[in-house]
């Protein structure tokens, strides 16, 4: 590390004036924090450190995670068995089924009560 005097004594400096010029020349050339971290010899988290200190550094946007529709709930598919008659029992045995297979039982009772009527 180089020392250089910058008022308050003797400090060692992580970033020459030199090294500060390269790593906002790579971020400039749209280099990754990663990439400029393997070539000045620091880590990612010092790069990307310094250029928040230059003001320089703009974060990576994560994806929003948004809700999506996914059907009615287990809950409400279990009613919906119990209105088609499934006995108790029968509902305490599918407790434990996936949504799509519950989805499906439904389905499959319903084509049948169709077919029946």
């Amino acid at each position: 590390m180089e020392t250089i005097v910058n008022g308050k004594g003797d400090k060692p400096v992580n970033y020459s004036p030199e090294l500060t010029a390269k790593v906002l020349e790579l971020y400039a050339a749209g280099e990754t924090i990663k990439a400029i971290a393997e070539a000045v010899d620091r880590t990612e988290k010092s790069v990307r450190g310094k250029l928040v200190s230059l003001k320089v550094y703009k974060a990576v946007l994560k994806a929003i995670k948004t809700n999506k529709d996914e059907g009615p709930s287990k809950k409400d598919q279990l009613k919906v068995l119990e209105g088609l008659g499934f006995s108790a029992e029968a509902l305490e045995g599918l407790k434990n089924a996936t949504k799509p297979a519950l989805a499906e039982v439904i389905e499959r009772s319903n084509v049948t009560a169709s077919e029946a009527a």
